[in-house]
């Protein structure tokens, strides 16, 4: 059975044109209001999100618009990235070459002789046998 504590529009008395229309302005400002509500809760919960849609917005209307400035512009990042590239690979051949020099500059430890009585009679110590 329909709870008689319920009303809805179809159960609604039709009344005047001006009446349902305050009706509906009402519920739009009400909408409205809520949807004011939850605007304001997501900036504060995403901070920034509009400026950076908006910047990127505002980046893809900036680009040219003719097929040679796109072409340019796609050229121009090309040669920016591998020139980055090479740039890259300079430093790290560069830190290779660093790393190789400073290996061949570490002191080794002298090599035991081999007879030391030898190593003795050489350095005039010893009567040389």
């Amino acid at each position: 059975m329909a709870d008689d504590t319920e009303t809805t529009e179809a159960t609604d008395p039709p009344g005047t044109d001006d009446q349902r229309l305050d009706r509906l302005e009402d519920t739009q400002r009400e909408q409205g209001v809520i949807l004011e509500r939850i605007e304001a809760a997501l900036s504060r919960l995403v901070p920034g999100s509009h400026a950076e849609a908006q910047h990127r917005t505002e980046e893809h209307l900036d680009r040219g618009s003719s097929i040679k400035e796109q072409v340019e512009a796609e050229l121009a990042r090309r040669d920016k990235e591998a020139a980055d590239r090479q740039a890259a690979d300079a430093e790290r051949a560069d830190r290779e070459t660093i790393r190789e020099a400073a290996a061949r500059l570490r002191e080794k430890p002298p090599a035991p002789p081999r007879n030391p009585v030898k190593a003795l009679a050489t350095k005039g110590w010893g009567d040389g046998r």
